[in-house]
């Protein structure tokens, strides 16, 4: 027999785990595309100078893989199942942008800001984000 029933599922198994892995990956970049998507053009990251986008870091299992606006592209195709990722921004003004600051700040200033939630709102459509791009391999694994 030239495919056994045993070598037919190891087959499998193994696509399985490709596909897994595949939407694992798109959806994780896609969460962080629209985390980083500048409210001019539709998204909730505010942009005047790129300060925030650019302060963006990526960590995969611990390890620093990618600094940078962008660097997530690079980045999420390292990912394999299991291994966590970090993504976070390290301009000082990040967690304001993301949750807002009233009161006063060590300087005295005042402020009564509103958060932008761009990666709150994010990771908010990650079971749709999910279930969108496993749908999207589907077809594609189809043809």
């Amino acid at each position: 027999m030239a495919n056994s029933f045993a070598d037919q599922v190891g087959a499998w198994v193994a696509e399985s785990k490709k596909r897994t892995v595949a939407v694992l990956q798109e959806s994780t970049k896609e969460v962080v595309t629209r985390a980083q998507r500048p409210v001019k053009q539709g998204g909730s990251m505010p942009v005047v100078t790129g300060n925030l986008r650019n302060s963006l870091i990526v960590a995969l299992n611990g390890n620093r893989v990618g600094k940078g606006a962008e660097s997530y592209i690079n980045a999420i195709p390292l990912m394999k199942a299991g291994d966590e990722i970090f993504i976070g921004w390290t301009a000082k003004y990040a967690r304001r942008m993301e949750y807002g600051f009233h009161g006063t700040d060590k300087l005295g200033r005042t402020y009564d800001q509103q958060g932008y939630g761009f990666l709150r709102l994010a990771t908010q459509k990650w079971p749709q984000i999910v279930r969108d791009t496993a749908r999207s391999f589907e077809r594609v694994f189809r043809t």
